[in-house]
């Protein structure tokens, strides 16, 4: 943290970190952080792509160690030079801050996208486990880099389930104790049913590797155009082409005339179309009607499970209800979409109501059948601003990947 906020680091990075470590005790996280640095460093080496989903990306533990590209921390600026940094308000998410220089004269990094720690410590109770999508090319590498990062005490263990995968995926579990070690098959496989695989499972990280062909195809316009991958500052200040988000994710037209038809587009408004296309239900039901009839603001929906959380936090803070647990179980029962459940409904549609919140926002919840965290929302957004990046500068070569991708 020294090494990137200076010597005196700010109160809330500290703070954070603080939160962070005691939901951490007694697990094995930050050795799966440092890995997923490890397979990050290799990608930077290699100049090839990579997406980790899960809840490494709502860590700031997880992204002081290269981990994570994505900072949960309110929005701000940090020099990369000096280490100054200073955080900002009334911004909703820190790639909208205006460019700005240090009093060093360096080009100050933009961070922060507010995912609150009681999301994060939530998802710690569920064990860690991590998405890793790479291209075909680079999937052995990630793996042999994962595993040797493991090497001694520790393994990772291949695992071979009792259903199948899908094409190109891998898994694995981190096995810290080799005396408890399950019975391997001939190659070193642990062939296992689901039932003993979910009992390892609440103990121990996971490890899911796929191949995608989207990064064969980012991969192949980078070795086509030989260039070296943007960076996040290159990414922020690419525009945003509307036909992105309707021809790959189905967004319905007049949920981007709305964000594109705005006189300012920010980041926070597009990622918030790229979270909500990943949860099930938001425009074939409620949501998308009651934006259409200009019931409520587009922006107003839950995209992500920690908009669930912060709504519910606020409704019982606001009543002067300092235990927010009731609302991390409403956001836990949304993202796994057992909200529609009629039961669980009524006992806190009830309570809820009588603190505040809107009938059209539980009346949603009720459509939605899976939210997706909105860590992992930040990580795709930059991938769909790399593919934008290329499409810009290189039409060419965008055109003749991209085809050979859908064929």
């Amino acid at each position: 943290m020294f090494s990137i906020y200076g010597k005196n680091p700010p109160e809330l990075c500290l703070h954070r970190l603080e939160e962070e470590k005691r939901a951490l005790e007694n697990t094995d996280a930050i050795g799966l952080f440092t890995a997923m640095g490890k397979i990050r460093e290799e990608v930077r080496h290699r100049n090839t792509a990579v997406i980790i989903t899960g809840t490494i990306n709502s860590c700031f533990a997880a992204w002081l160690v290269g981990g994570t590209v994505v900072n949960p921390l309110p929005p701000h600026y940090v020099c990369p030079n000096c280490g100054k940094s200073e955080f900002v308000s009334g911004v909703n998410d820190g790639f909208d801050l205006p460019p700005k220089k240090c009093s060093c004269a360096a080009t100050l990094s933009r961070e922060g996208h507010s995912i609150p720690y009681q999301g994060f410590a939530e998802s710690t109770k569920r064990g860690f486990g991590v998405h890793i999508c790479v291209s075909t090319k680079f999937k052995p590498i990630a793996v042999s880099t994962a595993r040797e990062f493991y090497e001694g005490d520790t393994l990772l263990l291949p695992v071979k389930m009792d259903y199948n995968l899908p094409p190109g995926w891998e898994e694995y579990i981190v096995l810290k104790d080799q005396n408890r070690c399950p019975p391997l098959s001939e190659n070193g496989v642990w062939e296992t049913d689901i039932t003993a695989y979910l009992s390892w499972y609440k103990n121990e990280s996971t490890f899911m590797f796929e191949s995608s062909p989207q990064l064969d195809c980012l991969e192949a316009l980078i070795k086509e155009t030989r260039t070296l991958k943007p960076t996040t500052e290159d990414l922020i200040n690419t525009p945003v082409i509307r036909s992105l988000y309707e021809e790959i994710y189905s967004v319905p037209p007049f949920i981007t005339d709305y964000i594109f038809g705005d006189t300012q587009i920010t980041c926070d408004k597009v990622m918030r179309i790229s979270g909500a296309s990943r949860s099930v239900g938001m425009w074939e039901d409620y949501g998308s009607n009651a934006v259409r009839t200009g019931l409520i603001d587009f922006c107003d929906l839950p995209a992500y499970r920690e908009d669930v959380l912060d709504t519910f936090s606020n409704a019982l803070i606001q009543n002067n209800i300092s235990d927010i647990s009731l609302a991390v179980q409403v956001m836990e029962n949304a993202r796994k979409g057992k909200y529609p459940d009629w039961k669980l409904r009524r006992s806190t549609e009830a309570y809820f109501s009588h603190l505040g919140v809107p009938a059209w926002y539980l009346e949603c919840l009720s459509k939605t059948g899976y939210l997706f965290p909105k860590g992992s929302s930040v990580e795709l957004f930059l991938i769909d601003l790399t593919f934008e990046w290329y499409r810009i500068n290189y039409p060419a070569e965008f055109a003749q990947c991209t085809a050979k991708m859908k064929d």
